[in-house]
């Protein structure tokens, strides 16, 4: 298999690029809708005006990288509005003299949409934060949703910019290449468009891991000649026995890819070898039929190995690919990887959601391309735009690498359902309540746990219970956007529920306390005057901790003698009354104690800090470290900054956040927690996650000073294999 060569010619002057873009479209592919030669000419003369002066990081006229995305579009088969927009795809963003208005009012709306949607999603960044990263996929999204032709322009200008990646510095280059292996990659391959996918992935296999292609592209090469040869001698037989019953066929042997290479030989443990020794046909027929036909005979040929067929005609993949696969044991002993489809299927399986929509009359294409809407919906709708950047970030992802599974309920409906999913995948497919209440489940009437993954024909029935709920370990459980979404949101609502019950118990007491009933308090104003939409809203913020019960004490029994002219500390906090029952703080105010406080969640602070404390009104003072990342834009409101200093005569335990780096070993969890257990410290939180080879953990420590959390690091970077340990804002990546 060749590399992945780059089809843009350096140096080409105007009037060669004009005869290149005519070239490509009078070599358009048989089977594409008919072009607009004209509009499309007249396309690259506004693109090429627009973008006079302007060249790319290789030294190229820019007008270079629109014509070889109209080149890469071509061979897609696209129709004219996508070719235009290919051509007009950068103007509007990088072009001062030319806005949505003039694309609009030359070439049309449809085409302005498109125009519209690659810009909007062209300033998505790897390196940015996840909130940026959240907003810019959703971006995306909608963009899709409004034309579905805005990806595969997207595609093509992706595509061509890591073919021309080489010309970026080194650090920008593996940047862009991560980003595209995360997202465009799976993108494409979500959308089953199979060729990008698999270029793409080479590319960006070049770029992070250049000496494993180096050494792939040496060790194929030398296996060239003999890899052909055996090719040859499996295909022989089967050919004849094609030929002799007169089946119209076309038989070749297909190329690995290198990113497939490389993910068995890093995940499988497979060598350089075993990889290069599996050999893999492709046979194209005409008809569905011939390619049950087909089977059989390569069945009676070859040995089937058990276990190892797959019929994606009958049960297609959610991407619409449609295949029969099977391996077999070929000449010599040696595995060969058969795959048979019909050419229409192939297409399908190149270009993918670009094929359902140029031939999109009626019927399963149609299909096809309701599904993809559908999806891009489901992830819309059920990621709401408020909800939380990691979340959405990852079930994203999750959504992209979505391969099927089909199951049957006992009464014989089918679902189709992601590979790796489990019982409680299944039963929110069922319904939102039958998820909520399962209990256990039964696999071909066994029953089974309900982290049991699913197998494709299995029989499920779900068991439910009106006293279950759901858990937060159901969200490590659960595989599908749908159920963790629906599993998330209610826990979200019980503890908001939770909140509000505590915050009212909270209030009363207080209230019972001063010899006061909690209907004597006008609760709507105080809820209004604290800033919040309603009394629920002031109850569940008082039992998350997120409003000081003194704060609101000081507004229901103000202080004698106040005026209007007292100082905004004096409105919100209450000071002197009962020694007994004031609450000091680690943190004195303006040289005073028995202030509200609260310690800043993004930051944490701790004694031995430089600190800085800004009034929230109905919240008290927040105390942040001074170097904090939201400091910046709050420095320089002086009537909301206040003085604030360490009470040395105090000695608290406070929140710090760390995050731990290390080899993957046995035992590395134990060792963490017992080391942490041995300096007497208090684990609020901890969680561990493997990447690669290394194990990501994030805990939460109750310590008391900025020495004591530099005691516990050092104990912990002592550990064996343990590589970083660094405090962590909330801000950072957490």
């Amino acid at each position: 298999m060749a590399a992945p060569t780059d089809t843009t010619r350096p140096g080409e002057t105007r009037d060669e690029l004009r005869e290149t873009v005519i070239e490509t479209l009078q070599k358009a592919p048989q089977g594409g809708p008919p072009l607009d030669d004209e509009t499309i000419l007249r396309a690259f003369d506004f693109a090429r005006t627009a973008h006079e002066g302007q060249t790319r990081k290789s030294g190229e006229p820019y007008i270079v990288h629109p014509v070889a995305v109209l080149q890469i579009l071509v061979r897609q088969r696209m129709d004219t509005d996508t070719l235009v927009a290919a051509l007009l795809h950068d103007t509007v963003e990088d072009c001062e003299s030319v806005d949505l208005h003039d694309v609009a009012r030359e070439f049309g709306e449809h085409v302005a949409v498109i125009v519209d949607g690659v810009t909007k999603i062209g300033g998505l960044k790897f390196a940015s934060t996840e909130h940026r990263q959240s907003v810019n996929y959703r971006k995306m999204l909608l963009s899709m949703s409004r034309d579905i032709r805005v990806i595969f322009v997207k595609f093509a200008d992706r595509l061509h910019n890591m073919r021309t990646i080489g010309s970026l510095a080194p650090e920008k280059a593996g940047r862009i290449a991560r980003e595209t292996l995360e997202v465009y990659a799976p993108l494409a391959h979500r959308f089953g468009m199979g060729s990008i996918k698999w270029e793409l992935e080479d590319l960006c296999l070049k770029v992070l891991e250049p000496e494993f292609y180096a050494q792939l592209i040496d060790k194929i090469e030398l296996k060239r000649e003999e890899r052909e040869e055996v090719i040859e001698q499996a295909i022989a037989p089967i050919r004849e026995k094609l030929v002799s019953y007169g089946v119209q066929h076309r038989i070749y042997g297909r190329p690995k890819h290198f990113y497939s290479i490389f993910n068995k030989i890093h995940n499988r443990r497979k060598t350089f070898e075993e990889i290069l020794d599996l050999f893999a046909i492709r046979i194209m027929v005409d008809r569905i039929e011939d390619c049950y036909f087909v089977l059989g005979a390569v069945h009676n040929i070859y040995n089937p190995i058990t276990d190892k067929f797959s019929d994606y005609v009958a049960t297609p993949k959610s991407n619409g690919y449609q295949s029969l696969h099977t391996k077999v044991v070929g000449p010599g002993g040696r595995t060969l990887e058969i795959q048979i489809r019909t050419e229409e299927m192939n297409r399908v399986a190149e270009f993918g959601l670009a094929a359902h929509w140029i031939y999109k009359e009626g019927g399963k294409r149609d299909q096809h391309l309701g599904d993809f809407f559908k999806w891009i919906k489901q992830v819309l709708d059920e990621n709401v735009a408020d909800s939380d950047s990691t979340e959405f970030l990852e079930d994203f992802k999750i959504n992209l690498y979505q391969d099927d599974v089909f199951v049957f309920s006992p009464k014989g409906d089918l679902y189709k359902l992601p590979k790796g999913s489990t019982p409680i995948d299944f039963a929110f497919a069922i319904h939102t309540n039958v998820g909520l209440a399962c209990s256990g489940a039964r696999i071909d009437q066994k029953f089974v746990g309900l982290d049991a993954e699913l197998t494709s024909g299995s029989i499920v029935e779900i068991v439910t219970a009106k006293n279950q709920k759901p858990s937060e370990d159901w969200l490590r459980i659960a595989k599908t956007n749908r159920a963790r979404s629906k599993i998330r949101r209610w826990l979200k609502e019980r503890r908001w529920h939770e909140s509000r019950d505590l915050g009212e118990e909270i209030l009363r007491k207080e209230l019972e306390k001063e010899q006061l009933g909690i209907r004597s308090v006008n609760l709507t104003d105080l809820a209004q005057t604290s800033g919040f939409r309603g009394v629920d809203q002031l109850y569940a913020a008082l039992g998350a901790g997120d409003l000081s019960l003194a704060t609101l004490m000081r507004k229901i029994l103000p202080e004698s003698g106040e005026t209007e002219q007292d100082t905004l500390l004096k409105r919100i906090f209450r000071r002197g009354g009962d020694k007994k029952k004031a609450r000091k703080s680690a943190v004195r105010i303006g040289g005073l104690g028995n202030m509200a406080v609260q310690f800043a969640r993004c930051c944490q602070p701790l004694p031995g800090d430089d600190i800085v404390g800004f009034v929230a009104t109905g919240q008290g003072v927040k105390i942040h470290r001074s170097n904090c990342a939201n400091v910046s834009r709050m420095i320089g409101r002086s009537e909301r900054q206040v003085d604030v200093e360490w009470d040395s005569d105090r000695s608290d335990n406070f929140n710090a956040r760390l995050m731990i780096v290390a080899s993957d070993r046995k035992n590395l969890i134990h060792d963490i927690s017992e080391c942490l257990a041995n300096l007497d410290v208090n684990i609020t939180q901890f969680t561990m996650k493997r990447q690669d080879e290394l194990a990501i953990g994030r805990c939460v420590l109750d310590v008391k000073s900025l020495n004591h959390l530099q005691q516990i690091i050092n104990k912990i970077k002592a550990l064996p294999k343990v590589i970083r340990v660094d405090r962590h804002d909330q801000s950072a990546d957490w």
